[in-house]
């Protein structure tokens, strides 16, 4: 009965999260539609494989400083997570929600941008892989990226 109360409550919580980030970058961006999407992978040395795809609602705010342009966006992402357990191998979802900084080198005419930022995830089940093992579902979500546009306009 507890675990039930449990996940009803978690789960209710993890829905007004998502309702609040989504409800702040719309706030900012112009209407629903998303200003970007993206895809996202990677690999830890413990073996865990990571596949994502992402929506980005761009923000108003802009600074120049540092010869380059600071902004920020509010991003929704969804990801496969595959790692070897302790039980086997275990494959789980992720959401994860977070409002990530760019630095765009060179007064914000650079392709290249720098991103990171902290923000919130929610798990199917705990992580788990060789010897760690999560102690929730609930965790913190921190991004550190290099990237570049592409094309003309800087569409891909």
């Amino acid at each position: 009965m507890a675990q039930a109360f449990k996940a009803v409550v978690m789960g209710r919580v993890g829905a007004a999260v998502v309702a609040g980030v989504l409800s702040m970058a719309s706030a900012h961006a112009d209407g629903w539609m998303p200003d970007a999407a993206f895809a996202e992978a990677g690999s830890t040395r413990r073996g865990t494989d990571v596949l994502g795809l992402g929506l980005k609602w761009q923000w108003d705010w802009q600074a120049l400083r540092w010869g380059g342009r600071f902004s920020a966006a509010g991003e929704v992402s969804a990801g496969r997570w595959a790692a070897d357990a302790v039980s086997g191998r275990q494959v789980q979802g992720q959401l994860a929600l977070g409002p990530p900084f760019r630095f765009t080198p060179g007064e914000g005419g650079s392709a290249w941008f720098v991103e990171g930022g902290i923000g919130l995830s929610l798990h199917r089940r705990a992580y788990e892989a060789d010897d760690i093992r999560m102690s929730t579902r609930w965790n913190f979500y921190d991004v550190l990226a290099v990237g570049r546009r592409f094309g003309e306009a800087d569409e891909l």
